[in-house]
């Protein structure tokens, strides 16, 4: 299964996951053995996982794709679609 890179601004609990509040962070976005969604920041040894994709968005803002791994499409890019 790929990894994905996006960006995103945690809006958790501070220090939750060694993740600071209202801070943005490039992310790799990959799904654990157990099905969970892990996410690992790039520039540090903070991980988090998510047993649903809810419970990413409770946590997470601003989530979008992170233009400056080039080698990441939109889905939609690739079907078309935009």
């Amino acid at each position: 299964m790929s990894n994905i890179t996006i960006k995103a601004v945690f809006i958790g609990k501070d220090g939750s996951c060694g993740f600071h509040t209202n801070r943005q962070y490039t992310l790799i976005l990959t799904h654990a053995i157990g099905g969970q969604i892990r996410i690992t920041d790039m520039f540090s040894p903070s991980l988090c996982e998510y047993d649903t994709v809810i419970g990413l968005m409770n946590n997470w803002d601003a989530i979008r794709w992170a233009k400056s791994d080039i080698s990441i499409k939109s889905p939609h890019h690739e079907m078309g679609t935009l």
